[in-house]
């Protein structure tokens, strides 16, 4: 019995060993990538740093200044505002997963499977199975506005925000918002 115990034990052990690179950034709870988590940590190590250039172009007209800090729970809002964590939307991505050669994890990918959900696209780029690129397109329809949204995330060096919005009843607007570490 004994013998039976400890076999069973060494396979319980294995197996919590063989966790994949992409279940290290999801908690139990979540079926993908914790967008909001990550964002709430990375808004924390921001605060950290000090000097930021931040560049605002609306329609082709840019305006830069340089910042001592800024508040980023809400300059990285919009990130963590395209996390996919959602029972409801469990088969609505479709999941692609690169490997390198050493079997750690190059990028995750996850695809809207439907054009209604806002958050489209997901790209996650790791190195050493750490995130070092993200990249989110996010689409907006109504009776209204149509909207895009592309999201860029280069940790502890700059983040970048391009929006598109075209009013029912006015004329198509771009503006991109641009924060980089000095």
């Amino acid at each position: 019995m004994k013998k039976y115990t400890s076999f069973f034990l060494l396979i319980f052990c294995l197996l919590l060993a063989c966790q994949t690179p992409e279940q290290k950034g999801m908690s139990e709870s979540n079926s993908f990538f914790d967008l909001e988590d990550y964002f709430e940590k990375e808004s924390e190590k921001w605060r950290q740093l000090r000097g930021f250039k931040k560049s605002t172009q609306i329609n082709g007209v840019k305006e830069s200044q340089t910042f001592d800090t800024l508040d980023f729970s809400k300059e990285l809002d919009m990130f963590a505002n395209a996390d996919i964590n959602r029972i409801a939307w469990f088969d609505q991505y479709q999941v692609d997963s690169i490997h390198a050669a050493d079997g750690t994890l190059s990028s995750i990918t996850y695809q809207a499977l439907k054009p209604n959900l806002q958050t489209q696209k997901v790209l996650i780029a790791f190195t050493a199975e750490q995130p070092s690129f993200i990249t989110i397109n996010r689409l907006m329809e109504n009776a209204l506005m149509n909207a895009s949204m592309v999201l860029e995330y280069h940790p502890g060096k700059s983040y970048r925000i391009q929006s598109n919005q075209k009013l029912r009843i006015s004329e198509a607007r771009e503006m991109i918002v641009e924060v980089e570490l000095e």
